[in-house]
């Protein structure tokens, strides 16, 4: 190749190149005021925005609840019993219940009740248990323990519910108050005596049975 060829060749490719690098600095000098455009136009935008103000708050606003103080758990003033019976429960439990017509005989169970039946009837109150013949309950000691149990000839209503303080005594299956089923005894109540005065120390607990 001849010298003015090589030197044709060589200008021709510079110019190509110094084209190209053109075309280079143009797209970027676009890219930058593409750039310079958005940032004026995101602080003219934010100067537009005005601060939104919330509601008020009522009681029924969201807030209102999320940022409410919790009610203290309330704590229940007996621990249930486990469902576990010693030797002579689980032997006055069966008894109760397979042979209820033998049963005061058995363990020479003695009359309990409640003293002021009218005065809850009337006007409510906690009953107060005595010994007394014609209760709805039987006391059986033993050992120095004390239980009561419910008569199991007297059917399960609403009515000693209310007045006898059997809720005081024991926990209670869910039943048809209708129906008033006898009871089924799964665990008897442990009371303690002091100067006259009978306190619940565990409750017993019955369901219905027809």
């Amino acid at each position: 190749m001849k010298d003015s060829e090589l030197r044709s060749a060589v200008m021709l490719f510079l110019r190509q190149q110094e084209s190209s690098l053109q075309k280079t600095l143009e797209g970027l000098d676009s890219a930058q005021q593409t750039v310079e455009n958005a940032i004026k136009a995101i602080a003219k935008l934010q100067k537009s925005l005005v601060p939104l103000s919330l509601p008020e708050e009522d009681e029924y606003s969201l807030p209102s609840i999320l940022s409410a103080t919790p009610e203290p758990i309330q704590k229940k003033s007996e621990v249930p019993r486990p469902l576990v019976l010693n030797v002579f429960e689980e032997r006055l439990t069966n008894s109760y219940n397979d042979d209820p017509s033998k049963f005061r005989k058995t363990f020479l169970a003695e009359g309990f009740g409640t003293e002021n039946v009218s005065d809850i009837f009337q006007t409510g109150g906690e009953p107060k248990f005595i010994r007394k013949e014609g209760g709805i309950y039987y006391l059986v000691e033993d050992q120095g323990s004390s239980y009561v149990v419910p008569d199991p000839t007297s059917p399960l209503n609403d009515s000693y519910i209310k007045s006898e303080g059997l809720a005081y005594l024991f926990d209670i299956e869910d039943y048809d108050m209708e129906k008033q089923p006898l009871v089924a005894l799964e665990r008897p109540a442990l009371v303690k005596e002091s100067s006259g005065h009978w306190t619940v120390s565990n409750k017993g607990k019955i369901r219905g049975r027809l």
